[in-house]
């Protein structure tokens, strides 16, 4: 095959892995994941869902992030810059949910809710 094959080839198969990694869903971010406190407090807060992603998937607020827990410890800094900032937290029942609290309290993170389950952050009105 000639020089030029080979650098077309070459360059048609970058454009389109360019391309194709480019279709995937979109980057999560803080903003991403603010949501307004209901009832009193009315800053934003970083809605996070501690439960993996299969759980999630069958259903979470329309503005909660994924942090499964076993990944909350390296990657709640990519997501959360201040440790001041509002964060709830939630699972299934709480539990996970309060664990992780834990966690991040240890790490220095100094505002962190444990919401409770999913069903329970829907009654009190997260959507």
């Amino acid at each position: 095959m000639s020089y030029f094959y080979r650098m077309l080839l070459a360059s048609l198969l970058a454009a389109f892995l360019i391309g194709f990694t480019g279709c995937g869903e979109k980057k999560q971010t803080q903003d991403d994941h603010k949501a307004p406190l209901v009832a009193q407090n009315q800053n934003p807060a970083v809605i996070i869902d501690v439960r993996d992603k299969s759980e999630f998937a069958d259903g979470h607020l329309e503005v909660a992030l994924n942090i499964p827990t076993y990944m909350i410890g390296g990657d709640i800094s990519k997501y959360v810059k201040n440790k001041s900032d509002q964060i709830i937290l939630y699972c299934n029942t709480g539990n996970r949910a309060n664990y992780v609290k834990q966690l991040l309290e240890g790490m220095g993170y100094a505002n962190v809710t444990n919401g409770g389950g999913y069903r329970d952050m829907l009654a009190k009105g997260y959507k």
